[in-house]
């Protein structure tokens, strides 16, 4: 199972107890609903270095799970790329 962690540029996400209950929630059931243990788990995450993705990174790797990062380039504006300025 891979859980996506992400959160919004507008509000920086601080409670590192929050996302942990709720990441403990998760896959808690998912272990009960199909016995699968932590090692087929995997936290997907865009890397920002604060808020909703940095805290569910340090949860993945202190319980040791798998952890994907799909850091932001933002210099990199090829195709399918889509610029939109709204004022």
């Amino acid at each position: 199972m891979k859980i996506l962690i992400c959160g919004s540029r507008c509000l920086e996400v601080k409670d590192y107890s929050f996302i942990k209950g709720i990441l403990t929630d998760i896959i808690s059931k998912e272990q009960y609903d199909t016995a699968t243990p932590n090692k087929n788990l995997e936290i997907v995450s865009g890397n920002a270095n604060r808020g909703a993705d940095h805290l569910g990174e340090n949860f993945a790797r202190q319980n040791k799970l798998a952890l994907k990062l799909f850091p932001a380039d933002w210099n990199d504006l090829t195709p399918p790329s889509i610029i939109s300025l709204q004022y």
